[in-house]
């Protein structure tokens, strides 16, 4: 229901519309507050209403919302968990999801399947409210973005507050840099096309945000998840690592 003062708000205000030979009146102070009540019906309309404020509806509030805004809270995804039959090489070297033949002493409990197709196939997830809402934000401000680099970069500092931001690379492209913790939402945004991006422009990777070793410039500017080499004042403390695949989540 709604927030009882701002029911109460409501019928005093109109209480005291009464003119001035009825203030005191009881029987037409109650005449009126009852009459009020019954017309904002306990305040349903301000439940109506605050049912779709995107920062706290829920469920199939939300759903409605991202009909309106045009994206859904369905994503797909390929799961290969498991552990699955496969040759060893020569070398006895295989991958951790691989198992061979059993022997005499683990023939009981011998783990390992065939792959299948069944097992690699899409399949749908469902996003969390959280997530769902992060994405109907992304989408409202796409619809009205003008996509230059300072207007994307505002848009993630107001859905994101840091945790994710894009690097022009001045050749019609960009990189996105996202804490771990966001790597789902990001790939689902990405896949349904909610990462801001200006027309012709793509994205090349989207990389985990951590301190990478590289090269700083003549006047030793270089971005913040950028290090260079060690002095002996820092070399047992310096971070930086190669950045490599692994860190790539796409």
């Amino acid at each position: 229901m709604a927030d009882s003062a701002t029911v109460q708000s409501l019928i005093s205000y109109y209480t005291n519309l009464l003119i001035v030979q009825y203030q005191d009146k009881t029987k037409a102070k109650a005449t009126i507050e009852s009459l009020v009540d019954e017309v904002i019906a306990d305040g349903i309309a301000f439940d109506v209403l605050n049912g779709y404020d995107i920062d706290t509806a829920v469920g199939d509030q939300l759903d409605v919302i991202g009909k309106y805004v045009g994206v859904d809270r369905f994503y797909f995804s390929q799961d290969i968990d498991g552990l699955y039959f496969g040759y060893s090489d020569t070398n006895s070297i295989e991958p951790t999801d691989v198992t061979g033949y059993a022997n005499t002493s683990d023939f009981n409990s011998k783990a390992g399947e065939l792959l299948s197709i069944f097992d690699i196939i899409g399949s749908g997830f469902k996003l969390s409210d959280d997530n769902y809402r992060v994405l109907i934000k992304l989408k409202i401000l796409i619809n009205s973005s003008n996509f230059s680099d300072k207007r994307i970069d505002d848009d993630l500092e107001e859905i994101f507050e840091g945790d994710i931001y894009a690097v022009d690379n001045y050749d019609m492209s960009l990189e996105y840099f996202t804490s771990s913790d966001l790597s789902l939402i990001v790939q689902v945004a990405l896949a349904k096309n909610l990462l801001p991006t200006p027309m012709g422009v793509r994205i090349n990777h989207l990389i985990e945000d951590e301190t990478y070793f590289g090269f700083s410039n003549t006047n030793e500017i270089e971005p913040a998840d950028v290090t260079g080499y060690a002095s002996t004042a820092d070399f047992t403390t310096k971070e930086g690592e190669y950045l490599g695949n692994e860190n790539l989540i796409t």
